[in-house]
């Protein structure tokens, strides 16, 4: 019985008796309080809505959930809202579970919104991805002096033919 309570307890620090959902909860929290930096994507601001999981394959679960973040994009801030990925993770049956930014959707925005040729001045960008082919986007500018906007607010279309390829500017 000793035995049996030594290796219970033992395993308690590893990640065989840790449910997903529990870990996703946690690792959650964790990346919620201390966003992390993606490459050239530095996030200040994360939360992430309950998810809906996968079933685990390969020691794995692709996790699906709705994400508000905000992001420095080179002098621009980007403020992004839609669903996203996950990875969680462990490494091998009793190593404990790691939630993995991959954020797909927001990473990609990203790239498309810094390598497109917008307007100089840009404070601002708010993100809504409308599905995984569709995200509108509103442009907001520098203030000068007095506070007034150095430009009108644009707004413009992310479009994509398949999740696979890359965003194109469709202006408005």
């Amino acid at each position: 019985m000793r035995l049996l309570a030594a290796v219970l307890l033992s395993c308690a620090g590893c990640g065989w008796l840790q449910a997903p959902d529990a870990a996703f909860a946690e690792e959650s929290a964790r990346l919620e309080n201390d966003p992390p930096a993606l490459g050239p994507l530095k996030l200040t601001r994360l939360r992430i809505d309950p998810p809906r999981m996968a079933p685990e394959e390969r020691g794995g679960i692709d996790v699906s959930a709705m994400i508000w973040a905000e992001a420095a994009l080179g002098p621009a801030r980007l403020v992004f809202h839609g669903p996203d990925h996950f990875g969680l993770r462990r490494d091998g049956v009793l190593g404990r579970w790691k939630l993995h930014p991959d954020l797909p959707h927001l990473r990609s925005i990203a790239a498309a919104l810094q390598s497109s040729r917008r307007p100089a001045g840009v404070a601002v960008w708010q993100v809504g991805l409308v599905e995984q082919t569709e995200a509108a986007v509103r442009e907001e500018y520098v203030k000068d002096a007095a506070g007034r906007p150095v430009r009108a607010a644009a707004q413009f279309t992310l479009r994509r033919p398949s999740a696979a390829l890359p965003w194109t500017v469709s202006a408005e």
